[in-house]
């Protein structure tokens, strides 16, 4: 692969949440299975996580203008409402990104501008007072914290930062990755900087744990990425980072002892292209990793729910719309083998999937003109 085929690599992958410039056209489908709820006071929905069998903290934002403000949340499912969470304009000018729970109290996580700064942000939500934890990221701006999870009694987070090169003309992107454990952090990027003799290229998207162990994903250097850390030993063992393939890992949930994974991945194909487009990637991953064949060749897969034998992966794909192309959303439901599709929208992002009490539910935005407003999707499994 050439050096003008990497450096477009490098560049897509800094991209969260790619915007696809490519043509294609994906029947209209409908279902009487779904609601879509639409929450004004969002104008987009990142992340959620279920509270209850009725109930879930939802977390994004709110554009203002040319500024955002990063919001939360609880909402009830059983009568359709809504109580906003009151963070102190902890995310004034910013967004989050992540939210994770340890049963008692929630981490919010995202990035905020301090001046023309964009600084890593995670703030602790505890019986309604709220705990900066910022202060522990204070050595990776400018950057980014795009995932949280809590394991073994640690708060994991991840993300990236910057580094300037040539006095400022040039800029690379490194991962990093803390635990925090009471009011103690420990910097696990550092262990990985040793073990590699240099600072580790790349992100960290996605946190997840299982009963005992959890998965990071992301992207190394320009390659596919996903690492697993057991309960016994939270050191990152550079040794047995799996990658495979230039792209990035977005997602991830736990399946039988394996892991479910997906992102986007850049085939030859894909790259050669006149303009360079994301190909869906879902593996399952274990002591290697195994690509599952979907039959969508564009788009990227934002999130994957799992619950005993049944999947749901959702995927963003290009339509096109009186001539212009937008950004929608495809589900597909199903056992691993036997995956269709429930649903599809040509305006309405997915950015998160969980199963909760029957149902699949999904968070995202629709798009309304030059705007957007958070929604939520409830399907009947």
């Amino acid at each position: 692969m050439n050096s003008k085929n990497m450096k477009i690599i490098s560049i897509a992958l800094v991209v969260f949440f790619i915007i696809l410039l490519v043509s294609a056209i994906y029947s209209t489908y409908f279902s009487e299975n779904y609601s879509i709820i639409y929450l004004p006071k969002f104008s987009k929905i990142v992340s959620f996580i279920p509270i209850s069998s009725n109930s879930i903290l939802i977390a994004g934002n709110e554009i203002l203008g040319n500024t955002t403000e990063g919001l939360a949340g609880i909402y009830y499912i059983n009568n359709n409402s809504f109580i906003d969470l009151n963070l102190n304009g902890s995310f004034d000018n910013g967004s989050i990104y992540s939210v994770a729970s340890n049963g008692s109290s929630y981490l919010f996580v995202g990035a905020k501008y301090i001046g023309t700064e964009l600084v890593p942000t995670a703030f602790l939500y505890d019986n309604g007072k709220i705990y900066n934890y910022s202060k522990y990221f204070s050595s990776f701006a400018p950057g980014q914290a795009f995932a949280a999870d809590w394991f073994n009694r640690t708060w994991l987070v991840g993300g990236d930062f910057v580094i300037y090169q040539s006095g400022g003309q040039h800029s690379i992107m490194f991962m990093f990755l803390v635990g925090i454990k009471g009011n103690e952090a420990i910097d696990y990027t550092k262990n990985i900087s040793m073990e590699l003799g240099e600072l580790p290229e790349g992100e960290i998207f996605t946190i997840n744990n299982s009963s005992n162990e959890v998965l990071i994903g992301g992207s190394f250097s320009i390659y596919t990425s996903v690492f697993l850390l057991s309960n016994e030993n939270l050191n990152v063992d550079p040794s047995t980072i799996l990658y495979k393939t230039p792209g990035s890992i977005l997602t991830a949930s736990p399946y039988g002892k394996l892991w479910l994974a997906g992102g986007m991945e850049f085939t030859p194909q894909s790259v050669e292209a006149p303009q360079p487009y994301p190909v869906p990637y879902l593996i399952t991953v274990g002591n290697n990793i195994s690509q599952i064949n979907i039959p969508y060749k564009i788009g990227v897969i934002t999130s994957i729910a799992t619950e005993s034998d049944k999947i749901a992966v959702a995927i963003r794909v290009p339509f096109s719309q009186y001539q212009n192309i937008t950004g929608g959303s495809v589900i597909l439901y199903g056992k691993l083998s036997s995956l269709s599709k429930v649903y599809q929208s040509e305006d309405i992002s997915i950015n998160q999937l969980s199963f909760i009490h029957g149902y699949l539910l999904g968070v995202g935005y629709k798009i309304a003109g030059n705007n957007s407003v958070g929604v939520l999707l409830l399907y009947k499994v």
